[in-house]
């Protein structure tokens, strides 16, 4: 018995709903369709205007002999249960990307003067221009007037907050991530409105990134080599005037009774044997030094270049007006149901 009842008041339920679910649509469908209609002219007008983003892509991939030593050690350690931590560089890893998003980098790839159109410009005049920036320069008298020379700029507080505002823009979007952990490969995109500064831009910024990490890598190999050479430079001029100091000795007209005079010939060639053993041994180290820096001097291959014409990403009209019309048709049942309950509910229908 209790099921039959509950079987029929489920059933009437379900044709009260259907009742004023019917109800709803009659009296609302017009207002819906309307609001959803406009959303979709907006987001065909939005697609319509909306300018295109090219995206630059590159991939490379960096490992230093130190890099690959240290972790055959590691993983050779790690069989016998041991953790030798440690050893990294500073730019390693995650640190290494965040190097190529540095204010640094950046703000040293704009400006940076390129062959642009057989023309030599730079690409923060070219990123002002791409992106309307130009227009907004020239109607402020302030700013109007500003140049970039190339980098390091000399200090000047308004240009200087132009190009950290620039900066702060385009690290946004700048993406550069390892895709699988597991590998060293390292994926760079970014992404404008300007198709060329998109492809020059990454570019510039990688190779500047590059070249930062290099000259830290290498540096003190590099100063251990300069200073070497300069040692081996000074040797190598005081044994040659001692060698040409002694024939001059030698080549004078002495009385051989009188050993004093030999002295100085004497002396000059102990020199030259005093400095051609160092001048042999300080050569012996700056080879060892030069082989040194050859080995901090990390391996880098560039695998994928950015490429025109690049990839474009832009909203379809279609699409733009479909999603936007979805959005509006949601929006609109939601203010319609509102309204509706609010008018059809009990408390609206009581009498006062």
């Amino acid at each position: 018995m209790n099921i039959i009842e509950n079987s029929n008041l489920s059933f009437g339920d379900l044709s009260r709903k259907s009742e004023v679910l019917k109800k709803f649509i009659k009296e609302k469908w017009i207002f819906i369709l309307t609001v959803s209609f406009f959303f979709s002219v907006l987001g065909f007008l939005y697609a319509l205007s909306k300018k295109p983003v090219y995206v630059a892509a590159e991939k490379f991939v960096i490992e230093s002999d130190e890099s690959s030593k240290m972790g055959s050690i590691s993983g050779l350690a790690s069989q016998f249960g041991l953790d030798l931590g440690g050893g990294s560089s500073v730019f390693e890893g995650e640190n290494l990307i965040e190097l190529f998003k540095s204010n640094l980098i950046i703000q040293k790839t704009l400006l940076s003067s390129l062959a642009i159109n057989n023309k030599e410009e730079m690409l923060i005049d070219l990123y002002i221009k791409s992106s309307g920036l130009r227009r907004s320069l020239d109607s402020k008298a302030e700013l109007k007037d500003i140049h970039f020379s190339k980098w390091p700029l000399k200090s000047n507080r308004l240009r200087d907050s132009l190009v950290m505002g620039i900066t702060k823009g385009i690290q946004k979007q700048i993406i550069i991530e390892k895709k699988d952990k597991k590998l060293n490969f390292v994926d760079a995109t970014f992404e404008s409105s300007d198709e060329m500064f998109s492809k020059l831009f990454l570019e510039k910024l990688l190779e500047n990134g590059i070249t930062y990490f290099i000259d830290y890598k290498t540096k003190k190999s590099r100063q251990n080599v300069e200073i070497l050479q300069h040692q081996v430079d000074s040797v190598n001029s005081q044994l040659t005037g001692n060698i040409y100091q002694n024939a001059e000795t030698n080549d004078l007209n002495i009385n051989p009774l009188k050993q004093i005079s030999r002295a100085s010939g004497i002396r000059k060639q102990v020199d030259i044997q005093v400095n051609g053993a160092v001048y042999t041994e300080l050569l012996k180290n700056l080879e060892l030094g030069k082989m040194a820096l050859r080995k901090d001097v990390p391996s880098i291959q560039i695998i994928d270049m950015p490429t025109l014409p690049l990839e474009k990403k832009k909203l379809g009209r279609l699409l733009g007006a479909i999603l936007f019309g979805l959005i509006g048709f949601i929006v609109a049942t939601a203010i319609a149901y509102i309204k509706f309950q609010n008018r059809n509910s009990p408390i609206s229908n009581t009498p006062l």
